[in-house]
């Protein structure tokens, strides 16, 4: 696998296999975004953590950063991380997990009080349900009942379909036979006061997120990612992200990172340092409403800025959802947003395990970063975008300039060619 492309200024000198396209014209520089708002006063409710059985800093952010979780793009293009879906997923289940076993222990003892995340093999040496030896077979195992990629059915899809998503999950809850501890439901378009009710009930939150482009013929979407709810604010709207292939607040945005400094989050020095639970970046955002968006989509604030659009790239054509075919269509590296198309919630029942109504633990302290839902019926309070044509428009090519290559830490797939991948560098460096 070559980890190639999308820097984020300007225009880009060419890349091994790709011609220089030339620059793109310069964008006024000011972010048409609104400010960030500081994570203290944007997020005040922070899902809780502090669990030694093993969820320490709140919601997981696992990474979806393996060579072996990306496939090869078309002819000409980058190829993609695809396991948006299984990460987030992942991270949900996990927490979920850690939060509701019985008997906590620290995952060097092999142990599991709570059959919503088990240990794999089931067979063979104990294995703790949380040790960093299992997640990779825990996304695995995911991305099969999800379909990524279509690796259950064989279907053409890149990444994850939001139906096969929450069929997955569904299926998923009802095969560890927790049915009855855990309620599924999923909601288009979903607002902070939604998103806030679930995190009241301590729910676990997965989010599809949508990339829109402003084309001649209005938004369209044009791509998909996944990510994990961390933390939600009301008034005004804001949202904290376990985004699987984003570290923002590592790299002092808005948001909190433990442990501190951008190398303990980076695809290119430290890979798998997001295997283990205890590091996370929380990345904050503003919810602003964009009426034009079907549905009144809320949009991220500062997700895509006039220096990185280009990156919609990593997510082009990927994670689709049938409810939005009429929308979706090619990407035109033209102006785009992140919004939020549609949320999951794994809602614990009131005995779902002992520890759901105690307090947990204080998280430790975020590092000192500067910061900033049947469709939804609530307001975001937020003002609304200006005129898409002066959002975040790509200034360069994204395919242009070579990045790290993975296969440097970790080894790929056997057998699997070599294509170049998109590595966001506003996101995991």
């Amino acid at each position: 696998v070559v980890c190639a492309a999308a820097g984020t200024l300007g225009a880009r000198p060419p890349a091994a296999g790709h011609a220089d396209r030339g620059a793109r014209p310069a964008v006024a520089s000011r972010d048409p975004h609104p400010p960030r708002p500081s994570a203290d006063d944007a997020v005040p409710l922070w899902l809780p953590g502090g669990w030694v059985d093993y969820a320490p800093s709140g919601m997981p952010d696992f990474s979806q950063c393996r060579p072996e979780w990306s496939r090869a793009g078309p002819p000409g293009q980058p190829g993609q991380w695809t396991y948006g879906g299984p990460a987030a997923a992942a991270d949900v289940l996990w927490w979920l997990d850690s939060m509701h076993e019985p008997d906590p222990r620290p995952p060097s003892q092999a142990h599991d009080g709570h059959a919503l995340v088990t240990a794999y093999p089931a067979f063979g040496p104990p294995r703790d349900d949380h040790s960093t030896a299992n997640l990779g077979p825990l996304v695995e195992d995911l991305a099969v009942r999800v379909d990524t990629d279509g690796r259950r059915s064989s279907r053409a899809v890149r990444g994850t379909a939001w139906e096969a998503f929450t069929a997955g999950m569904t299926a998923y809850v009802a095969g560890r036979r927790l049915s009855d501890a855990y309620a599924v439901a999923s909601v288009e378009a979903p607002g902070a006061a939604w998103l806030g009710a679930q995190a009241a009930r301590r729910a676990g939150v997965a989010l599809l997120l949508g990339v829109w482009e402003a084309q001649p013929d209005g938004w369209r979407r044009v791509g998909g990612h996944y990510a994990a709810l961390a933390g939600v604010g009301i008034d005004p709207a804001a949202v904290a992200l376990a985004d699987p292939l984003a570290d923002t607040a590592a790299l002092g945005a808005a948001g909190r990172a433990l442990p501190a400094g951008a190398d303990a989050h980076s695809c290119r020095t430290a890979p798998r340092a997001h295997d283990d639970a205890a590091a996370v970046s929380h990345d904050a955002f503003a919810l602003v409403g964009e009426p034009a968006l079907p549905g009144g989509r809320r949009v991220l604030a500062g997700y895509f800025t006039p220096d990185n659009a280009g990156e919609a790239a990593a997510f082009q054509g990927l994670n689709p959802s049938a409810a939005l075919t009429a929308h979706a269509a090619e990407w035109r590296r033209g102006t785009v947003v992140m919004a939020v198309d549609a949320a999951l919630a794994l809602v614990p029942a009131p005995t779902a395990g002992p520890s759901a109504a105690s307090s947990p633990t204080a998280t430790a302290g975020p590092t000192a970063t500067p910061s900033p839902t049947a469709p939804s019926t609530d307001v975001a309070t937020a003002t609304q975008l200006p005129d898409p044509t002066r959002a975040a428009t790509p200034t360069g090519d994204p395919t242009a300039t070579r990045r790290p290559d993975p296969t440097e830490t970790a080894a790929a797939t056997p057998g699997a060619g070599r294509w170049v991948v998109m590595l966001p560098r506003l996101q995991r460096r």
